[in-house]
Formats: structure tokens, C-alpha cells, sequence
């Protein structure tokens, strides 16, 4: 009967020891990100816009200004047709020479 008692009370110390709880966390600090206040900048006027261009966009706009026309713009490599309404451009090719077309979004051959 000794023994059963001894058992009965190392069981109790046993399980006494086990029903010990670890303590509990300490409580989270949530940190609350706010976005950063943005300055609203009013939108560019005309001649801002004008005067970061190149010399050649001026001088086109300018030059469409005076009489109404757009000029077509020729250089070694490349020829720029602007948009109009009028009479399609032509294309001048080489033959046996690759001529690449490069058109807006949009833009469609017929």
C-alpha cells in the first residue's frame, strides 16, 4: 500500500510540474504606417511644355503657327511625315533595301 501511495504522490508532483503554464507574451505594439502627404503640383501650362522640347519641335510649332502647315522632316536616316488630313505622304524606297514604317498606336496601312 506503500507503494501505491508513493506512486499516487509522485504522480501528483509529476503532474503538478507538467500543468505549470509558460508565461504569457508580451503584448504586440502594432505600429500604424500613415502614407506621406503629397504635394499636388498644378499641372504644366503650354509654354513649359514648349520649352522642354527640342529646337526642332519649336521651330516646327512655330513654323505651323505662321502658315497653318506642318513640315515633313528629312534626315539621313529618316523621313517624319506629320499627321494630315490631306493627301497621303509617299514613301520613297530602294530597291532591294529594307525601308522599316514605324506608325503611331493606332495607325493602320491600307
Amino acid at each position: 500500500m506503500k507503494q501505491i501511495a508513493l506512486a499516487g504522490a509522485l504522480a501528483l508532483i509529476v503532474s503538478g510540474c507538467a500543468a505549470k503554464q509558460p508565461p504569457a507574451p508580451p503584448p504586440l505594439n502594432l505600429a500604424v504606417l500613415t502614407p506621406p502627404k503629397t504635394e499636388t503640383l498644378p499641372p504644366p501650362t503650354a509654354a513649359q511644355i514648349l520649352a522642354e522640347q527640342p529646337s526642332e519641335v519649336r521651330a516646327a510649332i512655330g513654323q505651323h503657327e505662321q502658315n497653318g502647315e506642318w513640315p515633313t522632316y528629312k534626315t539621313a536616316g529618316e523621313v517624319l511625315y506629320p499627321y494630315n488630313e490631306g493627301p497621303e505622304p509617299v514613301v520613297d524606297c530602294a530597291p532591294l533595301r529594307t525601308t522599316d514604317i514605324q506608325l503611331q498606336p493606332g495607325e493602320t496601312i491600307t
